[in-house]
């Protein structure tokens, strides 16, 4: 059982109200299906495996009898039914490959009712090296001088062995960072320390383990404006400002003849290679009666 809205698009003849908006919702009653339906196997380290669970849940959930239990790709992920408090479950078992990346599949049961008669399942997995960061992405405030922003993010080794942070670095040279040891893991500090020209960058963190000298860390800053590259400069009225009139000149948006691309588009080498189609708008001619 669940509430389902939505949101519907209305449009009419009627001049003061071409379109407006309704807002549907409901109750929406579940007969049988895997709660959650979506799983995430977080920070899988390469060539082990982890194992989740997910229930049956619904109306009919006590009168569901799984079988044909299938998924799209068994030789990564391995399903199996148990049995718990006279409700059927699903055990899943993930085993990671030995390279990164982002696994994912489908896993699909037969339910033993007329409706529904198949439920399925999503899954996905993370498969990292044995040191993972908490974050894989951190996004910044305004920089302010007088109170820097900063982040914390924790590194450690899923499989507890003993590793060193050695080095934090921004090859911009926009963010600072610090670090040491805590108990099970290396805290890392951040500090944006100048406002960027380019509002994103990356942050390496160095460690002294062979199989992994680098782990990398995307971030960016909030409210900060991009410089433009040299060729759009001349728009913005200034070298290296922000764009304070229309990206393209204004008589690029004077009428032209049909058929026939403005001159400024014909001689522009970026824009002439765009495909451009311009159809004429059919018209409708009167043939007056043959006498």
């Amino acid at each position: 059982m669940g509430k389902l809205s939505k949101n519907i698009t209305v449009y009419s003849n009627d001049p003061k109200n071409p379109r407006f908006q309704l807002k549907m919702s409901g109750m929406v009653e579940v007969l049988a299906d895997f709660q959650p339906r979506r799983v995430f196997f977080r920070n899988v380290a390469k060539g082990t495996t982890q194992t989740q669970t997910v229930e049956v849940v619904g109306k009919l959930a006590d009168k569901v009898k799984l079988s044909k239990v299938s998924s799209a790709k068994p030789e990564e992920w391995k399903v199996e039914v148990e049995q718990a408090d006279g409700k059927q479950r699903l055990k899943i078992t993930f085993t990671a490959p030995n390279k990164e990346g982002r696994f994912s599949s489908q896993v699909s049961a037969q339910t033993g009712l007329d409706k529904p008669a198949e439920i399925k399942l999503s899954v996905s997995a993370q498969v990292t090296g044995d040191l993972v960061a908490d974050k894989s992405y951190v996004m910044f405030t305004t920089f302010n001088e007088k109170n820097p922003p900063k982040h914390t993010v924790s590194v450690q080794s899923l499989s507890g062995a003993p590793f060193k942070v050695t080095k934090v670095e921004d090859t911009a040279g926009h963010v600072s960072g610090t670090f040491s040891k805590a108990e099970k893991d290396w805290k890392v500090e951040l500090t944006l320390t100048r406002k960027p020209e380019i509002p994103r960058g990356k942050i390496q963190i160095h460690t002294d383990r062979a199989d992994q000298r680098i782990l990398s860390l995307n971030y960016s800053v909030r409210g900060s404006r991009q410089r433009l590259p040299a060729n759009l400069r001349r728009l913005s009225g200034k070298a290296g400002g922000t764009i304070k009139q229309p990206l393209f000149p204004a008589r690029l948006a004077k009428p032209h003849k049909p058929g026939k691309a403005p001159a400024s588009m014909r001689t522009n080498p970026r824009i002439r290679k765009l495909p451009l189609k311009i159809k004429r708008s059919p018209t409708t001619a009167t043939t007056p009666p043959k006498p």
